[in-house]
């Protein structure tokens, strides 16, 4: 049958700092994350993650309350959040530590990864 799933495609890096991705789970308007996967450099790459739709997702609180208050089965929204990882050069040696660029947000909307 039918499998959704939310698709992440890359392509290709040519800057040698960057050393890889990183994919995270967040839930929306929260702040609360986790690392989903980590995706080194490399050649263009392709990823695909399970999806289920749900009824009642929500980010906003008051949303949230009067669906649990009508006696629904209430979700907090998700986001996937993707960040490039690059090295620390300082003096002309990389160091042992990386910075992340700024983070890139998806939110899934009624979309909940399984």
């Amino acid at each position: 049958g039918f499998r959704p799933m939310a698709v992440l495609d890359w392509v290709p890096q040519e800057n040698p700092l960057i050393e890889g991705h990183a994919v995270y789970l967040g839930l929306a308007d929260i702040q609360a994350i986790r690392l989903l996967c980590y995706v080194p450099r490399g050649e263009a790459g392709h990823l695909e993650l399970p999806i289920e739709h749900k009824n009642y997702t929500n980010s906003e609180d008051a949303m949230l309350l009067k669906d649990y208050w009508e006696k629904h089965e209430v979700h907090q929204e998700q986001e996937l959040i993707v960040a490039t990882r690059t090295a620390c050069i300082s003096g002309g040696k990389k160091m042992g530590y990386h910075l992340e660029s700024p983070a890139s947000y998806h939110r899934l909307g009624p979309w909940l990864i399984l």
